[in-house]
């Protein structure tokens, strides 16, 4: 194998140089990261049947609907995910309750909006 000067210098350790690197190009410009690309993914709508109706949901709803049947069903593994996955909303629900608390005005204000809106939702079926 030939090292000619263009290749970036590596230490003995093998990693690279400081000021080096092995891809002096870098990522493209609009290339999106590995965060991205799955978030990305997981947001694309995707065709499912919901209550003997098709519909489209994001495909990570689609996932975790999916991983909840399969809880439902027996399955073990299954059974943790959904409860881990629920205890870290419920944690994350009581912290954001101790962050920024609702007065009870505040209540009855939200749950008079709920009963409006559910009062619209059950007209247009």
């Amino acid at each position: 194998m030939s090292n000619n000067d263009d290749t970036p210098k590596r230490t003995s350790g093998g990693r690279f140089a400081e000021g080096s690197s092995g891809n002096k190009a870098g990522r493209p410009k609009g290339a999106k990261s590995r965060s991205e690309m799955i978030y990305a993914v997981l947001q694309e709508n995707i065709p499912v049947h919901l209550k003997g109706r098709k519909t489209k949901v994001p495909a990570g709803e689609a996932m975790f609907r999916k991983l909840v049947v399969n809880a439902l069903n027996g399955d073990t593994k299954a059974i943790v995910t959904v409860m881990r996955e629920w205890a870290a909303v419920e944690a994350h629900s009581q912290e954001q309750q101790k962050q920024y608390p609702i007065s009870d005005r505040d209540r009855e204000v939200i749950d008079e909006i709920h009963a409006r809106m559910k009062a619209c939702e059950e007209l247009k079926t």
